[in-house]
């Protein structure tokens, strides 16, 4: 039986869309997207070239945590995902 207090696994995975990047990304090399990403992510670890994980979340004592680190890797997704609009 769990304690409750164990840490999950929670990852990310996601494919950008080469064909848009090659015509829209305007700061170099469009495989260079995948690195800019990295910081937008809070807490997770870049382990493959699309997929992130979090080994730190506890769920139970530190749900208010969670849920803040949530909004605010929102606010720099919609902020990052702006970036590529220009």
């Amino acid at each position: 039986m769990s304690s409750g207090n164990s840490k999950k696994l929670k990852s990310i995975a996601f494919d950008l869309d080469t064909k848009a990047l090659k015509e829209n990304y305007t700061k170099g090399d469009w495989h260079n997207a995948y690195n800019d990403i990295n910081p937008v992510m809070i807490d997770y670890t870049l382990q493959l070239k699309d997929k992130f994980f979090n080994e730190s979340l506890t769920f139970q004592k530190k749900k208010a945590k969670s849920i803040k680190t949530s909004k605010k890797t929102e606010q720099k997704i919609q902020s990052f995902s702006q970036g590529f609009l220009r």
